[in-house]
């Protein structure tokens, strides 16, 4: 009977780990979406304005790149997609609009992502001058830092709806996004501020 023991565990252990590998065949094609609001933190209580956001939410870092500073903030707006706070970075305009001369915020994935949204709009000073070509953006980059692409505001200068939040969301054919940059344009004056709020990431699930 001694001998009998090791089989009767293994005969017991062996179905149940082919009915987890069959149920794992049919979930692994689904998705786990995650939304960041710039509102509450993940225990859900209220951002002030002005908190640095930079380590707050599990699973991505924030930073802003090519600016003053490395800090990445909540702010609050009262146009935000989502009150009360929009995402902002040090030297921004009136704390809460920003371009390229800014820089730009870094959001870095713990694991990487299959697509990554932010809602953003074009913000104009009133004495602007001159046709207007800048545009917010959001670009995708690999974990060596090739570059996968680009998504720019939708909409042009003059447009129905030009200035209202739209969703800026890039698509990879598989999860390999490892990080994303969004800030706005400034290739020539006038200046075309960008305002961002509810970043979204998606990704498969992972096996664990």
């Amino acid at each position: 009977m001694p001998t009998d023991l090791p089989k009767g565990r293994v005969g017991i252990t062996n179905p149940i780990q082919a009915q987890m590998s069959h149920l794992w065949d049919h979930l692994h094609h689904l998705s786990l979406s995650t939304t960041i609001d710039f509102d509450k933190d993940p225990g859900g209580a209220t951002i002030p304005s002005g908190a640095v956001i930079n380590q707050m939410y599990p699973g991505v870092t924030f930073s802003c790149v090519s600016g003053t500073g490395q800090e990445v903030y909540a702010h609050s707006a009262s146009d935000a997609a989502t009150a009360p706070n929009v995402v902002s970075v040090p030297g921004a305009c009136f704390g809460q609009w920003f371009d390229s001369r800014m820089g730009a915020v870094k959001a870095q994935f713990e694991h990487p992502v299959q697509s990554v949204k932010i809602d953003a709009k074009p913000v104009l000073l009133p004495e602007h001058v001159g046709p207007i070509t800048n545009k917010p953006f959001l670009e995708a980059f690999d974990s060596t830092g090739k570059f996968l692409g680009e998504v720019l505001y939708p909409l042009n200068y003059g447009d129905p709806d030009y200035g209202n939040f739209r969703t800026l969301e890039f698509k990879s054919p598989t999860a390999n996004i490892a990080y994303v940059l969004f800030s706005s344009q400034h290739h020539q004056d006038p200046p075309v501020y960008g305002e961002f709020d509810n970043l979204a990431y998606t990704a498969p699930l992972r096996r664990i």
